[in-house]
């Protein structure tokens, strides 16, 4: 196997019909499979894709969450960079839809998104999230286990996996071009005009329509700070 598209499921979109439609659309090289990891934490899923992956001899993980709808392109488009961690563009789910990047993860600094304005191409970031990002498998050797994780440090594992990605000294970008939707009651996705990045807001069965690029504010940081440290922690 050259590489894995390993999809967790989680019982709570896993549903999605135009996911699947999106999913089989996806171009693959040759050598590559999909597996689906159903259950309702994501960072187990993730763990055991990485895990057949390496049982496989996979040189890939394309992990892709199942609520992220990715044009055809987007695998061979991040495979084209042969970068260690290359990662999708997306944008948050909830209001004010800020990008997933970040440019600091830290305990007592807080996370800081990324003002995406005018950058274009590969995007070196601190964090991502896990929604849309190919890894390549020797990554996992320096790394120790567990690669994803959930505690009362890190309250979710896009930002323990990125930070212990950081510290080992491991380069993380982001390809600012190949841009995916996060679904949600409708979806979002960052949008270049010509000039400068814009978020596109679709609505289901009812038009889409733009925005400027969300500005990361210090109500917006303290807000969604606020929000992780409520989320339930499996420990």
């Amino acid at each position: 196997m050259t590489g894995l598209i390993a999809i967790p499921c989680r019982p709570a979109q896993a549903s999605s019909v135009e996911f699947y439609q999106h999913l089989h659309a996806l171009a693959l090289p040759p050598g590559w499979e999909i597996r689906l990891y159903p259950g309702f934490f994501a960072h187990d899923n993730r763990t055991t894709g990485v895990r057949e992956a390496r049982a496989a001899g996979a040189e890939w993980i394309f992990i892709l969450e199942d609520d992220v709808l990715a044009p055809p392109d987007t695998l061979i488009r991040l495979l084209a960079h042969r970068r260690p961690i290359v990662s999708v563009n997306m944008l948050a789910k909830d209001m004010p839809w800020s990008p997933y990047l970040f440019e600091h993860v830290g305990d007592a600094e807080g996370v800081f998104s990324v003002n995406l304005t005018t950058q274009r191409g590969l995007l070196p970031v601190a964090a991502c999230g896990l929604g849309g990002i190919l890894i390549q498998m020797s990554v996992f050797d320096r790394l120790e286990e567990p690669w994803f994780a959930v505690d009362a440090i890190y309250r979710t594992d896009d930002l323990y996996f990125c930070d212990h990605v950081e510290k080992a000294g491991i380069p993380l970008v982001c390809d600012l071009e190949t841009t995916v939707e996060h679904s949600t009651r409708g979806g979002v996705r960052p949008v270049w005009n010509g000039q400068c990045w814009e978020t596109s807001v679709r609505i289901h069965h009812g038009g889409e329509f733009r925005l400027p690029a969300a500005v990361p504010t210090p109500e917006y940081q303290s807000w969604r700070e606020a929000t992780l440290m409520h989320l339930p922690v499996n420990v």
